[in-house]
């Protein structure tokens, strides 16, 4: 499902490009491995809304033709305060190709859009047990700052 492992010389000839519809079942399969199941048509279906809108930003890190990770940013305007922010609302490294730097690459990529954008920050929600997660991004500048709260609606959750 993942190949063989990416060394971090690997990481140095990764390719970051903007995903593309056709990335839709390797995009489910870094859903699935984040724990949130998800089909390729399911995938597919959020792509063709994600895609053409402005307001986000999905990148896909691709090793000799597979994609082994993605981000995907939104930036939307505060109303506590003027200006934009960014939020991340999706970051996932294939198992074999984490710890080479693909994360890394990906956020710093992320943020410039995001700057770029109009962004005066970079929000990110990360779930209490993804330690490893908070030791990353709190190594890439990130810091604790609130606890999510989260009520499902019916059927639109």
């Amino acid at each position: 499902m993942h190949g063989e492992p990416v060394t971090a010389d690997d990481a140095r000839s990764l390719t970051l490009r903007d995903a593309k519809l056709e990335d839709a079942p390797a995009l489910a399969r870094l859903m699935v491995q984040l724990g949130y199941d998800t089909s390729s048509s399911e995938m597919t279906a959020r792509l063709r809304a994600i895609l053409p809108d402005r307001t986000y930003h999905t990148l896909v890190a691709v090793k000799d033709g597979a994609v082994v990770g993605m981000i995907g940013v939104g930036v939307a305007l505060y109303y506590e305060r003027n200006g934009r922010y960014a939020r991340i609302l999706a970051l996932s490294v294939t198992d074999t190709a984490r710890g080479n730097g693909i994360g890394s690459r990906l956020l710093r990529a992320a943020e410039e859009w995001a700057r770029a954008a109009g962004a005066g920050s970079m929000i990110v929600n990360s779930g209490h047990q993804r330690t490893e997660a908070h030791a990353f991004y709190e190594h890439h500048g990130y810091r604790p700052t609130g606890i999510r709260f989260i009520k499902p609606l019916g059927d639109a959750a």
